[in-house]
């Protein structure tokens, strides 16, 4: 989580609002307004955008309750949102707290939010829909608290919303404080382990590096497969499997300080079988051929995602950033994040932008389809 501040175990209330979707929308046709969100860097960025794009408020709230994940679940036609940490005396019992926000009726003109009490995920952050074996599912991580250990859990997207964990230690060592995870072709689980929740203050003293880890359900094995990082942030694939793209959001310390020749670039890894060494057969996957990718000229990427033309997504401290494939920027769409963490893809042609207080939806061409959102 960049720029992460405070967060205590989670205590939840469940509070529902509901809110029309504004008919007008903000800052919509690029072409026909001084003060337009979309920063064109490439012609193909027209393609992306469609004939009218749109960047509209969904919400607009005085609670932080849109900061990361950003999770689509078709089937429910609903969002898993999770909020940066505050205090309220009616939702937290006046407590500091980080909550999981579930967005519902989201391509209606009503959408409504709720606020589950799922407090079997300790300081949530992240994550992705898991589509194998069968499965439907919400492959999300968490933080942890100061006397629980985060990790990797199962979260069953229908009602009663139950937690089922994965993975919260490597060995004997609890994970420093996961942030944000992706799910591969093959089923297994990337995700990133930064010592944020200890830089500020609400995880015990890290025994592991800041590094990212493969996690089988199949086998129900870990892996460190990863290092070498500042801190490893945002996670995400190609939609063949065969590139994984990590931010490094090193240049933020994590306590208030700000390291200007720190690490912020985007890295790209392959992602493939290697000679065992014996009889000409391969093992694996590694993940190998570590290069940079793009650094953004504005911050670092927190959120990233892809979408099933290959071009990577990344939300940065201007907004959001778009790539293409062989790392040359495509554009930007401008606002003001408020230290928000991430974007997620939900129906064709349709974004949602994490914006702390605010949740924004951007509605470009129905061509661009998230990695991962239905199959």
């Amino acid at each position: 989580m960049f720029d992460l501040v405070r967060v205590l175990p989670l205590i939840l209330a469940t509070v529902i609002c509901a809110q029309a979707r504004p008919n007008s929308h903000a800052n919509s046709r690029r072409s026909s307004s001084a003060v337009s969100p979309f920063v064109i860097s490439s012609p193909a960025f027209e393609t992306i955008l469609g004939s009218n794009p749109t960047l509209s408020v969904v919400f607009n709230r005085t609670l932080p309750l849109f900061h990361e994940a950003g999770i689509y679940h078709p089937p429910t036609d609903s969002m898993f949102v999770v909020s940066d940490t505050f205090s309220d005396p009616t939702i937290t019992n006046g407590q500091e707290v980080q909550v999981l926000v579930h967005v519902t009726n989201l391509s209606t003109d009503k959408p409504q939010y709720t606020i589950l009490n799922v407090t079997s995920l300790p300081n949530p952050t992240s994550g992705a829909r898991y589509l194998h074996n069968g499965a439907d599912l919400i492959a999300m991580v968490c933080i942890g608290s100061s006397a629980t250990s985060g990790g990797l859990f199962f979260l069953n997207p229908y009602p009663p919303f139950n937690v089922t964990p994965l993975t919260t230690s490597y060995g004997p060592y609890p994970y420093n404080s996961p942030d944000d995870a992706t799910v591969m072709p093959d089923g297994s689980i990337y995700f990133t382990d930064p010592v944020y929740g200890f830089t500020n203050g609400l995880r015990p003293p890290p025994y592991l590096p800041n590094q990212v880890y493969r996690y089988d359900p199949a086998t129900n094995t870990t892996r460190a497969i990863v290092d070498g990082f500042g801190r490893p942030n945002g996670v995400t694939h190609s939609p063949d499997g065969t590139i994984l793209y990590i931010g490094d959001t090193g240049a933020d310390v994590g306590n208030g300080t700000i390291d200007t020749q720190g690490q912020r670039s985007t890295y790209a890894f392959s992602v493939r079988n290697l000679p065992s060494g014996v009889d000409g057969s391969t093992v694996g996957p590694f993940v190998t051929d570590r290069r940079v990718f793009a650094m953004p000229d504005v911050g670092a990427n927190d959120g990233l995602k892809t979408d099933l033309h290959g071009n990577v997504w990344g939300q940065s401290t201007d907004g959001l950033h778009v790539w293409t494939p062989n790392g040359e920027l495509l554009g930007k769409v401008l606002y003001a994040d408020g230290d928000g963490g991430n974007l997620g893809f939900a129906e064709p042609g349709e974004v949602y932008l994490m914006a702390e207080t605010v949740l924004y939806k951007l509605d470009i061409s129905n061509t661009v389809v998230g990695t991962g959102v239905f199959t």
